[in-house]
């Protein structure tokens, strides 16, 4: 069972849209390994886009990796998650 740091997902800032064209919504939470990440977006993605994401908010995958990553279409929209560790050890 996870234990949460945050006992709810926070919103990513509108400064990190530009890296998932037609994005509607970014949220992410972290639990004592993780940070996972969930982005609405209007148009389809690709996982290089969730990698400089990630980067511009500062975990570059080289350092705290990126693992995970599915897509899922809702309706007109598509749901991206992934994760990333939360230290670089």
């Amino acid at each position: 069972m996870k234990t949460l740091i945050n006992e709810f997902w926070r919103e990513i800032p509108p400064r990190y849209h530009k890296y998932f064209p037609g994005m509607i919504k970014g949220e992410y939470e972290e639990d004592r390994s993780w940070i996972n990440f969930k982005v609405t977006s209007k148009k389809k993605a690709t996982s290089k886009d969730a990698e400089q994401f990630q980067t511009d908010f500062g975990k570059h995958p080289a350092g705290y990796g990126f693992y995970s990553f599915k897509e899922k279409k809702d309706g007109k929209n598509y749901i991206y998650t992934w994760n990333c560790s939360r230290s670089s050890d």
